[in-house]
């Protein structure tokens, strides 16, 4: 079983070249990283939203300008635990394309070598030569096309988690404005 899985993996490796290899790592990089911001939204963030929550309702009476500030403050410290990471995610994505590039250009360098040396008499060489070029070009793209939607969807949830925080720390419950406006007050 294990047989009919890594023998076409090792072929397949084979046919890309080296700088496969290194689209391999760097996108088992990625997928480490993308699973470290999923594993932390579902067992670190909440305990972090749950102390900016209980810290923003147990504040001082303050000002609604200090209130204002507190609270973005929370917030941008809370969502900032989420974003953690999201740069080097992105700067990933970005290299594995340029990374199968580069692997095609080496692989179409061999190619040509091949042909100076063989002559160009032997298209299906050359056509061989040219689809194993090819392979790390598709295997750079899937990794970035895995790692954008990946992104997409963290984004998304980061979306979500600010207004849900947003919602959670309403602003005016402490400040003298609010409570005045409560009980019918002018001010």
């Amino acid at each position: 079983m294990m047989d009919a899985i890594i023998l076409p993996l090792e072929e397949f490796m084979h046919q890309g070249g080296p700088v496969l290899f290194a689209i391999a790592l760097v996108s088992s990089l990625l997928w480490m990283l993308v699973f470290d911001r999923i594993a932390f939204l579902a067992n670190h963030y909440p305990d972090f939203k749950h102390r900016a929550v209980t810290e923003w309702r147990n504040r001082p009476d303050l000002p609604l300008k200090t209130d204002q500030i507190v609270r973005e403050r929370l917030i941008n410290i809370t969502l900032g635990r989420i974003h953690n990471r999201y740069s080097l995610i992105n700067t990933i994505i970005a290299i594995c394309p340029l990374l199968g590039l580069l692997g095609t250009v080496t692989g179409m360098l061999d190619v040509f070598q091949i042909m100076s040396s063989s002559g160009t008499g032997s298209a299906r060489a050359m056509a061989d030569g040219v689809s194993r070029a090819t392979i790390p070009t598709m295997a750079g793209m899937v990794a970035a096309l895995s790692g954008l939607l990946a992104m997409i969807w963290l984004n998304l949830r980061y979306r979500q988690e600010q207004a849900e925080l947003s919602r959670s720390l309403k602003l005016g419950r402490h400040s003298p404005t609010a409570d005045n406006h409560s009980r019918g007050v002018t001010v």
